[in-house]
């Protein structure tokens, strides 16, 4: 998870996130060669990896065209040096979604494995946990 301050809202950009690319903006492929995107594109990010001390390569899908492209975090937001400043196009559904997309089941005190199955559920968080 990578906090950025984006056009429309300032928050984490997380895995399943939809992002919106304004024109003439630069993602790169896969080759580490840089894309102009003229018109404007939509994308879902795949996910995120660390490189440094806050810089971040967020990896992103093209939902109309399926190609890999990524970005790093500085080259998307409000501080990105007179680039055009991307924005979130939309969340995911509910809070308890995430720590699903980032496989913290087993790390996360919220979940609790079901007694006998193999499954795990959420803990809301109005219920006391113990560790």
């Amino acid at each position: 998870m990578i906090h950025i301050a984006l056009a429309n809202i300032e928050s984490q950009v997380i895995k399943g996130m939809v992002l919106e690319a304004p024109a003439n903006s630069i993602a790169y492929d896969e080759q580490d060669r840089p894309v102009l995107i003229e018109q404007g594109a939509v994308f879902k990010v795949a996910h995120n990896n660390r490189i440094g001390i806050n810089r971040y390569r967020i990896n992103l899908l093209d939902i109309k065209t399926g190609e890999k492209r990524y970005q790093m975090n500085y080259g998307i937001g409000k501080n990105n040096k007179g680039n055009p400043v991307w924005s979130r196009r939309k969340d995911l559904e509910n809070p308890e979604d995430i720590p699903l997309c980032y496989s913290l089941k087993t790390k996360n005190p919220l979940f609790r494995k079901v007694p006998g199955e193999k499954r795990y559920i959420f803990t809301k968080l109005d219920t006391p946990i113990r560790f």
